[in-house]
């Protein structure tokens, strides 16, 4: 888990790595839910937590029993039960071949709360259900789910970065951070895998992200990939664990570009 601070974020987008209690968004929340990364489209991240601590006496919060869910009620919430939350993710193949976007979907649904479809606008290719995924127990419960994403096999989270590849060389690499980063967007940065789009301008992500409550990212596991072989996304430089720093200022350019929209 991400834990608060850890990334150095501003203060402003620190809160979207990290929930070090319930968010106040929602009356109702799970007690426990895993998240990798959350940007709160058209708001400051700061006014969709707490603006206090969870205090254990709080007499605004209190647990009840929903189904086979224990669930924290919060009177206090911006969105109470029978209010919408609209849910964006933006991400790589466990966008597209796993369901557990959905999954979220379909739980904060049985907890209340409408769950209508974010309009994608035309602007970048989007899916709204995964392919290819495993037959679960509760998969006709999830083929009834609807969850839009924006899902690029073997992309890493600079695929989202930046606006155009006019910075981009002879070579295919442009200069960031002091490294050399491809400019190829597909599996391990081959040109063989770069699909029909060769890059997701964070205009066009935060343009839609705009009709959302929540935008989901979840593009890192290639991030740590793309050290192999030979390291071709970084021109065979050895990045080490510097290649997080690559993975964090792609994604704060990303999550800056949905607050500013």
């Amino acid at each position: 888990s991400l834990k608060e601070g850890a990334l150095e974020l501003s203060p402003s987008l620190r809160p979207v790595l990290s929930l070090p209690r319930p968010a106040r968004m929602f009356s109702k929340v799970m007690t426990a839910v895993a998240v990798a990364a959350v940007a709160v489209a058209g708001q400051d991240a700061q006014g969709f937590l707490a603006p206090r601590a969870l205090q254990a006496n709080d007499t605004a919060v209190r647990t009840s029993q929903l189904g086979s869910m224990l669930v924290v009620d919060q009177e206090i919430a911006q969105v109470q039960v029978g209010g919408a939350v609209r849910i964006f993710g933006v991400g790589s193949s466990n966008m597209l071949w796993e369901t557990w976007l959905d999954q979220i979907t379909l739980m904060i649904s049985k907890l209340g709360y409408d769950t209508p479809l974010v309009e994608s606008l035309g602007l970048i290719k989007t899916v709204t259900k995964p392919e290819w995924t495993a037959e679960c127990d509760d998969g006709a419960e999830i083929s009834q789910v609807q969850t839009l994403r924006i899902a690029k096999p073997g992309w890493s989270s600079w695929g989202f970065a930046f606006e155009s590849m006019e910075d981009c060389n002879e070579n295919g690499f442009r200069h960031f951070l002091g490294h050399k980063l491809s400019c190829n967007n597909g599996w391990q940065c081959n040109p063989s895998f770069v699909g029909s789009e060769a890059l997701a301008r964070p205009s066009d992500v935060a343009r839609v992200a705009r009709d959302s409550d929540v935008t989901v990212l979840s593009n890192w596991v290639n991030d740590f990939t793309a050290r192999f072989p030979g390291n071709t996304c970084f021109d065979g430089e050895y990045l080490s664990m510097d290649d997080a720093s690559v993975t964090v200022e792609s994604l704060k350019l990303l999550i800056r570009a949905i607050h500013a929209e």
